[in-house]
């Protein structure tokens, strides 16, 4: 999936929370390693939090399998509806300009945007300060031209932009993130019983980057849990 064209892509796993989560890990692990020590029976993941995360394994294959067959196909077209639309590029000769300075040839194009401005600068300058060069009046007419074609493109790429808009992708997008969002929320909150429960709740918040958008919450949650497995207040 091309998935530089969806929120997906900002799911990055960052090398922090690895460490991070790594050290945590390795605390949980101690504790399992102690159990067994003393004979205890090794422990599962709690059947809740084995439920919160297949709730979010489902809603996150749901996301996935719509920005597959919906949004990226959709984004390829709006692309190439985009792409579709022609560029104008006009070549002036050089001119002189008010201060006797020779200005070399130039090709105004809507593909490039210091062209767009330059040529509605140069369309902003009054008669009486203009040059006198009669190539001037071409380089002036060009540069007219190219500001109607400037705006032709707009429009034209605002009315896709308004088609775009009326399919209800984003809506139907952030209709899908709701579970998503809503089950890792629980999976975070979850009071984990034992160090496999970490340990899975680490995982996946390596995995979602809570340590990237929120590193004190991580550090928070982490800590909390480590107290209530050994003994402390949470």
């Amino acid at each position: 999936m091309n998935t530089n064209t969806t929120r997906r892509s900002l799911l990055r796993l960052g090398t922090g929370a690895l460490a991070y989560g790594a050290g945590a890990a390795a605390v949980a692990g101690g504790f399992a390693l102690a159990g067994e020590a003393k004979g205890a029976t090794p422990a599962r993941i709690s059947p809740a939090l084995v439920k919160l995360l297949a709730d979010y394994a489902r809603a996150d294959a749901m996301l996935c399998r719509w920005y597959d067959e919906v949004w990226n196909p959709a984004v390829e077209v709006n692309r190439a509806a985009q792409a579709a639309i022609p560029h104008t590029e006009i070549p002036v000769r050089g001119y002189r300009n008010t201060l006797g300075e020779d200005m070399p040839p130039y090709t105004f194009s809507t593909a490039n945007t210091y062209a767009v401005t330059r040529a509605k600068g140069i369309m902003s300058i009054p008669v009486d300060l203009q040059s006198t060069d009669p190539r001037w009046q071409e380089t002036h007419h060009a540069a007219r031209r190219l500001t109607v074609a400037h705006k032709w493109r707009e429009r034209k790429l605002a009315r896709l932009q308004r088609k775009w808009e009326a399919l209800g992708y984003r809506e139907h997008e952030d209709r899908l993130w709701v579970p998503i969002h809503a089950a890792t929320d629980a999976i975070i909150a979850f009071p984990v019983a034992n160090a496999l429960d970490l340990g899975a709740k680490l995982d996946h918040m390596e995995q979602v980057g809570t340590c990237e958008s929120d590193p004190e919450q991580y550090h928070r949650i982490i800590r909390n849990d480590v107290m209530r497995l050994s003994g402390g207040e949470a």
